[in-house]
């Protein structure tokens, strides 16, 4: 009998196939490329702990970057892979010749609250490609948040959601680029890993917008959040 449970147990496992595939950065653009030859409508969402360096504004990336000591070659190497990152996970607000589908980051707002009152806030993300350290400073960080309020002001597609721990669905933490109806790429410390199956791909996505829905209308009105990015980015200023 155990045999022949084994012989199940193989026979299944066999036939199976990964949810999600490891890749390298190098990698993103052409992993995610190569999903479908075309493109389908649908919303972009971006779930991060707190807003994620790679995909910062150029110049300000190339300031952390020479902040942090970094070489010019490995500087070129980085600019490479923001690009393809950026190209991709911000297309719906930067592309004129695309339509407006709804672009929408959640972010968590203790974490927010918590890296902005650190002394020293170090990008997962930047720390990540660079295989060290990658710090920033609070100007740097709050000119970020600068940023993100200043688009979400000027692109009616783009929304900004705060997510508390005290709502009734909150985010796993981790960061995660959804488009709805083709691929979803989470990142933690270990890497990058990417899923095209369409019913794990649409499943996060519709929990994600029950999640918007439940949040309260002051963490999720545009007017509110940008005054909440705004304070957040004076209170690093002030402390510099």
């Amino acid at each position: 009998m155990v045999i022949r449970h084994e012989a199940i147990a193989d026979y299944v496992i066999a036939r199976c196939r990964c949810l999600f595939d490891d890749f390298n950065p190098s990698e993103f653009e052409t992993v995610v490329n190569d999903i479908y030859p075309f493109k389908r409508k649908g919303s972009f969402y971006c779930i991060l702990p707190a807003p994620a360096f790679m995909s910062v504004k150029e110049y300000l990336l190339k300031e952390i970057l020479a902040d942090n000591g970094i070489n010019e070659e490995d500087s070129r190497i980085y600019l490479e892979l923001y690009n393809r990152f950026r190209k991709l996970t911000s297309c719906h607000y930067f592309k004129k010749d695309m339509p407006e589908e709804p672009f929408i980051y959640i972010f968590q707002l203790e974490e927010m609250i918590k890296r902005v009152r650190e002394k020293t806030f170090i990008s997962g993300s930047l720390t990540l490609l660079n295989g060290k350290t990658v710090k920033v400073t609070k100007r740097q960080y709050a000119q970020e948040i600068r940023d993100l309020a200043k688009d979400l002001m000027k692109y009616e597609n783009m929304q900004i959601v705060f997510v508390s721990e005290k709502d009734l669905a909150p985010l796993p933490y981790i960061s995660c680029w959804c488009q709805q109806n083709l691929w979803m790429v989470q990142m933690d410390k270990e890497g990058f890993r990417l899923s095209d199956e369409i019913s794990v791909v649409n499943a996060a996505a519709s929990a994600l917008e029950q999640c918007i829905r439940r949040t309260p209308p002051e963490r999720k009105n545009k007017e509110n959040v940008q005054k909440l990015l705004l304070d957040l980015a004076e209170e690093l200023e002030t402390e510099e």
